[in-house]
């Protein structure tokens, strides 16, 4: 199917955290081969087996949700935040942040923003039968797969595979799924 690029699953490349702390699998950059210094915006997936300190990313919005494990418990400038599974918390990149597991490892999507040049938002979505996604303007769309598994047209897709959405198609199957929309400041 035209129109569509997968992201697999075994190909996100490892890298270890910006604190040494522990390792992500980043997914996705823009513009492609960006590093941490320079992306608009970055999706990634991180293994998390204890709690710790966040890496400090000043000038970047942040959205954070745990895809699998029970859970952790956040501290965010002094706040302190449970975040359970599928449950997103957009935050500032630049925020003294640290997490203190709730029962064991966790797997968590972050979606990293620059801020001033992209914004992003983060919906969970149970694919039970059919869902359309359709691209926005100017802006980027991935469906990050959680649990389950979908079809966009003939292309299957399972957890931890992404796909970017660059014409409107409809995933059927039975899963959940994040969809991630990046647009640049200014749009709605």
């Amino acid at each position: 199917m035209t129109g569509l690029t997968v992201l697999r699953a075994d190909d996100h490349a490892r890298m270890p955290w910006a604190n040494g702390g522990g390792t992500t699998y980043q997914v996705a950059t823009s513009p492609v081969g960006a590093d941490l210094g320079s992306f608009d915006w970055r999706v990634s997936l991180a293994d998390v087996d204890a709690g710790g300190p966040f890496s400090p990313f000043p000038g970047i919005d942040r959205i954070i949700m745990v895809v699998e494990g029970a859970g952790m418990e956040l501290v965010v400038d002094g706040w302190v935040v449970p975040l359970g599974p599928l449950d997103p918390l957009s935050f500032d990149g630049a925020a003294d942040t640290s997490a203190t597991l709730v029962d064991g490892p966790t797997r968590d999507l972050n979606v990293m923003t620059r801020r001033g040049r992209r914004t992003a938002t983060l919906d969970v979505v149970d694919v039970a039968g059919a869902v359309d996604v359709a691209p926005v303007e100017g802006g980027d769309v991935l469906v990050v797969v959680v649990h389950g598994d979908v079809r966009a047209g003939d292309v299957p897709l399972w957890p931890r595979d992404v796909l970017v959405v660059e014409q409107a198609t409809t995933l059927r199957g039975t899963a959940i799924v994040a969809v991630i929309e990046v647009r640049p400041v200014g749009t709605a």
